[in-house]
């Protein structure tokens, strides 16, 4: 499942008064996320992704992406069966003239989809067994 989210952050919005964006998504996995900095934001807008208890992005607590133009493209397992699936997007300014939109990409595998992984597993798992088999007869 992907989702698509957007938030605006504007001149009044500074480290002490941050934008918010409220992600709710489906069950499943957090895989993927992208976020997107518009150009002209000089590196002055910074962002964060936060649960309701810890910092979730980027992974080193306490700090922030801050880009002009570019994506942060980040893979990451985030299990909201075990976790929560109510996120934040957090963003602030440290001096900017203009407002700017955020736009973040979230890419969800839900509960009823097969995991790359698991499959790869029981693949290797088969021809392990496979290979036993062929060994112990010859």
């Amino acid at each position: 499942m992907h989702y698509s989210f957007f938030l605006t952050v504007t001149p009044a919005n500074d480290v002490d008064n941050p934008a918010y964006c409220h992600i709710h998504l489906a069950a499943g996995v957090l895989e993927n996320i992208k976020l997107f900095f518009p150009v002209g934001c000089s590196q002055v807008i910074r962002a964060t992704l936060e649960t309701d208890a810890v910092q979730l992005l980027p992974t080193n607590q306490n700090s922030y992406y801050s880009l002009d133009g570019e994506v942060v493209d980040a893979n990451l397992h985030y299990d909201m069966d075990a976790e929560t699936n109510s996120l934040w997007l957090k963003a602030w300014t440290i001096g900017s003239s203009y407002d700017h939109t955020l736009t973040l990409h979230c890419e969800v595998r839900g509960p009823d989809e097969p995991s790359l992984e698991l499959v790869m597993s029981k693949i290797l798992d088969t021809i392990d067994t496979l290979a036993d088999l062929i060994r112990n007869y010859f």
